[in-house]
């Protein structure tokens, strides 16, 4: 009689330890020169991410014209991690001075809530950012 009760409770554990285990996902997203010039100051906003998981996100960049996106300001525990160099893709065509794009890639280092905030602006000068993107997570 306890083995007929003992096996189902048995199997819900392992349910619910399964549950709670997965592995990591990639989220991803991209903002193109559309996107900045409809509003010049975007939000991706990500609501359930965990530790471990991952952000790619695709920005609109033409650095022939000085602009170059950076880190501006992150959350002071640091959820939000970048996650090596950013990459820029050329466009097709590799013609010389066109826009392409660049691709940041950030980790989640625990669960919580973080953000970082990116401006597209030029490294030289005293400019305000022309763009910005602030990447929130919960």
């Amino acid at each position: 009689m306890r083995w007929k009760l003992a096996v189902p409770v048995l199997m819900l554990l392992v349910v619910l330890l399964l549950a709670g285990c997965r592995n990591p996902q990639l989220f991803e997203k991209t903002f193109t020169l559309e996107d900045f010039e409809q509003e010049p100051n975007q939000t991706w906003y990500i609501p359930g991410v965990r530790g471990q998981d991952e952000l790619e996100v695709t920005l609109y960049s033409n650095p022939s014209t000085g602009y170059a996106w950076r880190i501006a300001r992150a959350d002071e525990r640091g959820i939000l991690e970048k996650a090596g160099s950013p990459v820029f893709n050329p466009p097709e065509g590799n013609m010389v001075g066109a826009a392409g794009t660049e691709t940041w890639t950030f980790k989640i280092k625990e669960r919580g809530a973080g953000f970082v905030i990116m401006e597209y602006i030029r490294e030289f000068g005293d400019e305000e950012p022309l763009w910005t993107l602030e990447i929130v997570v919960e």
